[in-house]
């Protein structure tokens, strides 16, 4: 039975900043603020923070967490050089300093563009809400054991064959209102292969974002997002109320040069700074 796993990271990184600032919509707080559960695909995890430099993957070993949760939760990345590269700019830097503990994950790409098309005009809980509902409805039940022994379970996130087979009513009776015909729309193009997300995967960025934008209900926000955190392309660059904010008030003229191969990194840096600056 696997036991759980400590790994020390060579630089500093926030579980609770990482989990907890809009990217991802299935995390939860377990016990304290330094300890989540969470459900990728089919796999089901308890993460606890020791201290910036150490985590604990409780129940699993290294060879499924070299597979699966390093590739997650980009722990690959070199971030320290991306930090000496964001240095150059003066509001870069300060964010990094407010939040660089921040990684990018790499999520599953049709969760990752179901959950943006859920996501639209919407605000984190209830789109945290609307998911959950859609993945105890229609997901795969997944039994868990939380770290003190105790059976639980979960859901895991449809798979787009199964939603593709839905009628609009049975999401709007979720609550998902003009989404449900966005989202089984999305579900049918994927789940058919007219959109086949390993060949978009792959596309020019703007080849890859005028695929997305195909689907009835993603626009350039939704296909930015799922571009950055569904298919790791970090030149996407996702624009909210927020970025709109930061872009008008610090770079008028556009983001930097050197900054433009990393816009989306840099994005939830500048987002995660502003916002909570101006909170």
């Amino acid at each position: 039975m696997a036991k759980d796993l400590t790994v020390k990271l060579p630089y500093p990184f926030s579980l609770s900043q990482t989990l907890d600032c809009g990217q991802n919509f299935r995390w939860k707080i377990y016990q304290s603020a330094d300890s989540f559960s969470g459900i990728v695909g089919d796999d089901h995890i308890f993460v606890t923070q020791r201290d910036e430099n150490t985590v604990v993957f409780h129940d699993t070993d290294l060879e499924f967490f070299d597979r699966m949760w390093k590739v997650y939760f980009d722990f690959e990345r070199d971030y320290e050089s991306l930090k000496n590269i964001f240095a150059r700019d003066a509001v870069l830097s300060k964010a990094m300093e407010f939040c660089g503990g921040i990684r990018v994950l790499r999520q599953p790409r049709w969760e990752t563009l179901c959950s943006y098309i859920i996501s639209q005009n919407n605000n984190i809980p209830r789109i945290k809400s609307l998911i959950n509902k859609m993945c105890a409805s229609f997901g795969n039940l997944i039994k868990i054991k939380r770290p003190d022994g105790t059976p639980d379970e979960g859901y895991s996130f449809p798979e787009p064959e199964v939603l593709s087979g839905l009628n609009v009513p049975d999401l709007e009776k979720l609550g998902f209102g003009y989404r449900a015909p966005y989202v089984i729309n999305a579900a049918q193009a994927v789940a058919s292969g007219s959109l086949n997300l390993d060949s978009v995967a792959e596309l020019p960025i703007n080849e890859a974002r005028a695929e997305l934008c195909k689907l009835r209900g993603v626009g350039p926000k939704v296909a930015e997002c799922s571009l950055l955190y569904g298919f790791g392309r970090e030149e996407a660059f996702p624009v909210d109320t927020w970025i709109k904010t930061v872009m008008s008030e610090f770079y008028p003229a556009g983001l930097p040069e050197f900054v433009k191969p990393y816009a989306g990194i840099a994005q939830i840096y500048l987002f995660h700074y502003v916002r909570s600056r101006k909170r």
